[in-house]
């Protein structure tokens, strides 16, 4: 017995193949297909399936509409549907992969379980009970069980696309957030290296300057060993010429001695001259007698007086000689002294003068260090400066970029929703206006998820997605 629909033989896959490929409403895909069942009743399977493949129907639907039956057996479905949605979901998700987009290993294989246990849930539950019903109603194959067999693979359709985009989505903001840390993982080395360069420059600076101290305290030393050198000089030429003055008075006073040694000898000649004039005298007062002897006496005494005075003369002018001497001796030494003095007085000064000179150059010194370090200091922040800006210019590069990642999938999202939008009107019954509800969308997905957790003896797993508004996501279908 051949259906009188062959829309009660469509998996999803059927559905949305024919949609796709044949452009037409699902009634009149159905008359067309029942109007060449009418008229080719002995058909083989080969030829309906050649007349199906025109419409991307597949050989489990041809077998079953030959039996009027939604499908052979659930492991039929389970072969069958999937792998057709298994190819085709995540090439329309891979078109909006971004550069620096991989996507996880398993999310193809989420996307097929999802399909798989929507399809198996579809084919096992809500088409037996769709069916139950119509024929409880006495409706069985009528266009009133197509409408809702339509309806709900529409539902389906929407509900699958929903769970796989966000099933996508959450994979690829997941995947850029990790970008977005790589990104600014590799900002802080880079900040990290640039901090260590600065850090190595800044020791540099202080080695640099360390040894410019050591230099500076090196000329120090080396300038008080020579003002000690100096002095040591200016000491050994004072002892010098002390010694030679000491030298000279004990030879001015070994020449008073000789001087005076001298006049004693003189003396005693002198005394022993008069001792023998005397004797001489008294030889002739003795032997003139009388007037000889007093004639020789005044003579003799005469004579001694002159002798004595010529003695003190001489005496005088010794004495005389010696003062001169001895006055110049005494200016010599004078001399000496004031000499040394200003000898002392001319270390001391250029002693003075090479204090200052040491002071303004330990000033010329520190001036030019200032001046270095204040040049380090402002090439340093000009550099932290230009390094602040290159850094809060590549910030804001990477806030623009990190913000066209984000708006990117949000832009493809739409994009899709838009397309999506549009498909998902294709499928239903030209008779019947079904505007979108975004509260019975929520509400009929709700139930489905419900219908496909019992089926798993499990809670509904999208409850979820529509209890924190997932129902906003626009609808999709999935193409092969």
């Amino acid at each position: 017995m051949q259906p009188t629909s062959y829309n009660l033989g469509m998996t999803p896959s059927a559905a949305l193949s024919h949609a796709q490929k044949t452009g037409m409403g699902q009634t009149a895909f159905n008359n067309k297909i029942n109007q060449w069942f009418a008229s080719n009743p002995g058909a083989t399977s080969a030829q309906m399936q050649q007349e199906m493949d025109a419409y991307g129907v597949s050989p489990a639907d041809v077998a079953a509409a030959q039996r009027g039956q939604p499908m052979q057996s659930s492991a039929q479905a389970q072969q069958a549907a999937p792998a057709e949605i298994k190819q085709a979901a995540p090439a329309e998700v891979k078109q909006a992969t971004l550069a620096g987009y991989t996507e996880s290993p398993y999310l193809k294989d989420q996307a097929a379980g999802i399909q798989s246990q929507m399809n198996e849930n579809w084919t096992r539950n809500l088409a037996p009970s769709i069916r139950s019903g119509a024929v409880a109603a006495g409706g069985f194959g009528g266009s009133r069980q197509g409408v809702v067999e339509s309806n709900g693979l529409n539902d389906l359709n929407r509900s699958m696309g929903q769970n796989i985009t966000n099933l996508y989505a959450q994979d690829y903001q997941q995947q850029m957030a990790r970008n977005l840390q790589q990104y600014a993982a590799d900002q802080n080395f880079n900040v990290g290296v640039a901090n260590s360069q600065n850090q190595s420059r800044s020791i540099d600076n202080q080695l640099a300057l360390g040894n410019q101290s050591n230099a500076t305290q090196n000329r120090s030393i080396d300038n008080q060993f020579t003002l000690g050198m100096a002095n040591n000089a200016t000491q050994n030429r004072g002892v010098d010429n002390q010694f030679t003055l000491g030298s000279q008075s004990n030879a001015t006073q070994a020449r008073g001695v000789d001087n005076q040694f001298t006049l004693g000898m003189a003396n005693n000649a002198t005394q022993n001259r008069g001792i023998d004039n005397q004797y001489t005298l008294g030889s002739q007062s003795n032997a003139n007698q009388g007037r000889s002897i007093d004639n020789q006496y005044t003579l003799g005494s005469q004579s001694n007086a002159n002798q004595g005075r010529s003695i003190d003369n001489q005496y005088t002018l010794g004495s005389q000689s010696n003062a001169t001497q001895n006055r110049g001796v005494d200016n010599q030494y004078d001399l000496g002294l004031r000499n040394s003095a200003n000898q002392g007085r001319s270390i001391d000064n250029q002693y003075d003068l090479g204090l200052r000179n040491n002071a303004l150059s330990s000033d010329t010194l520190d001036a030019s260090i200032y001046n270095s370090n204040f040049g380090n200091q402002l090439a340093s922040a000009n550099f932290g400066l230009n390094a602040y800006n290159t850094m809060n210019g590549q910030t804001q590069q990477g806030i623009g970029n990190a913000t066209n990642i984000q708006n990117a999938p949000m832009n493809y999202n739409q994009h899709f929703a838009n397309q999506y939008q549009t498909a998902g009107g294709l499928g239903g019954n030209t008779t019947q206006n079904l505007p979108g509800d975004r509260v019975g969308g929520a509400v009929g997905g709700a139930m489905l998820g419900q219908q496909i957790g019992n089926a798993f003896n499990q809670p509904n797993p999208f409850a979820m997605s529509a209890q924190a508004g997932f129902t906003n996501t626009p609808n999709y279908l999935i193409t092969q």
